[in-house]
């Protein structure tokens, strides 16, 4: 089981995130799995694995917010946001199941399959480095469920 704030494994280099995960919340529930959550954790992973490479940066850790939208039928869903971390019960507000959250739904995941499709035509299914890091072109994002980071590469 990974740690629940740095989604490091006791192995060291080696970091699970998203739905391959079973990230347990106090109250003995895991953590729901939505891709909001496994995006939180690809960012605090990325940053780490930079981090740990160039000596740069902060070390960063995954809080436990975020949000998740409720489909709840009949063109309608509800939005719970908030802490999914609180002890000793998360404190998440649940917004009232309706129509417009439904069509924000709709919105949401159109724009994230558009940035997936793009993302997949242009990289062809290979890892994606971190562009932000010069010296992590060795590091490699598969798909949205694992963050596998590998050598860098030496940096002349």
């Amino acid at each position: 089981m990974p740690d629940r704030r740095t989604f490091e494994t006791r192995w060291p280099g080696v970091y699970a995130i998203g739905d391959v995960t079973g990230i347990p919340l106090a109250m003995g529930k895991p953590l729901p799995k939505a891709g909001i959550f496994a995006h939180a954790q690809a960012e605090v992973v990325a940053a780490n694995i930079a981090e740990e490479w160039t000596g740069t940066g902060a070390r960063r850790v995954f809080d436990g917010h975020g949000q998740c939208f409720l489909e709840t039928g009949d063109g309608r869903a509800g939005l719970g946001a908030g802490d999914f971390y609180a002890e000793p019960v998360p404190q998440v507000r649940l917004r009232q199941p309706g129509r417009m959250t439904h069509w924000a739904k709709v919105w949401f995941e159109q724009v994230w399959l558009r940035r997936w499709q793009a993302l997949r035509n242009s990289s062809r299914s290979r890892p994606v480095g971190i562009p932000w890091c010069s010296k992590c072109s060795g590091a490699a994002v598969y798909g949205a469920d694992a963050v596998m980071p590998v050598r860098p590469r030496q940096v002349q």
